[in-house]
């Protein structure tokens, strides 16, 4: 049991990590647009990262493009589990991505943001399900 749930646990880190923040932004992932959450992602990062502008329009067509890959997982019917199983095969490919776009210093803020996120999604799924027992 425990495994299962450290799996989950991972799975909605990696999920919410490359939607960095959407909460924050009080966007709803399944009715935005792709467009919309490839600018909340490059904005967010672009608080929390100094880069160029150069690198931000190449942030931006990288979110694009896997805002783009993902929405049909998004749209499908398939179980949370499923989509974000398949949200995660996709983003691996993200990740490598932007380690191109960014230095050493930059890509290890953006492992630190996704970390963070991770942390915060466990400390939340601890505290729901705390009140639910």
């Amino acid at each position: 049991m425990k495994s299962i749930f450290k799996i989950l646990i991972g799975i909605i880190g990696l999920f919410l990590a490359t939607n960095v923040f959407a909460q924050d932004a009080d966007l709803d992932l399944a009715s935005s647009t792709p467009e919309e959450r490839a600018q909340m992602q490059t904005d967010k990062l672009a608080e929390k990262i100094t880069m160029d502008d150069d690198q931000k329009e190449q942030l931006y067509a990288i979110n694009l493009k896997y805002a783009e890959e993902i929405q049909p997982v998004l749209e499908s019917d398939q179980s949370k589990i499923s989509k974000l199983q398949e949200i995660k095969s996709i983003n691996k490919g993200k990740d490598e991505e932007i380690k191109e776009i960014f230095n050493e210093e930059q890509y290890a803020a953006y492992e630190e943001m996704k970390k963070e996120v991770r942390k915060d999604v466990k400390e939340r799924y601890r505290t729901r399900r705390g009140s639910l027992n």
